[in-house]
């Protein structure tokens, strides 16, 4: 899937991904207690926009399609979002029966070197 240069040209999602990934490790363990809620049920502003666009990127990733996953995390990467967020909309993807998936497969193309530097 991601064997071409969208890797190189987008390594900073890479890096933000990567990182969201450790740090939700870390909310994990501390107890993200907001991030358990029910859809929708905190999410306003500009976390309900990150949220929205996460969602299409894990959809995405889930049906393979290079596309739609890139142009959703160009939408987040605008958004500029910190690596705490990142880890909240991870967190809240695995809790999430039709989207956790999602980050196994990021997982594995990370440990498999596919997705970039």
């Amino acid at each position: 899937m991601f064997k071409t240069a969208w890797p190189v040209r987008h390594a900073g999602a890479v890096l933000v991904l990567v990182v969201g990934l450790v740090v939700s490790d870390a909310v994990a363990q501390v107890g993200g207690g907001a991030v358990t809620a029910p859809a929708g049920e905190f999410l306003t502003g500009r976390a309900a926009q990150a949220w929205t666009i996460w969602q299409a990127a894990m959809v995405g990733v889930l049906d393979r399609d290079e596309d739609r996953v890139e142009a959703a995390f160009q939408d987040l990467l605008r958004m500029e979002p910190s690596a705490f967020r990142v880890a909240l909309l991870e967190q809240r993807t695995i809790n999430d029966p039709a989207l956790g998936g999602a980050i196994l497969l990021l997982e594995q193309d990370h440990e498999a070197g596919v997705l970039g530097p």
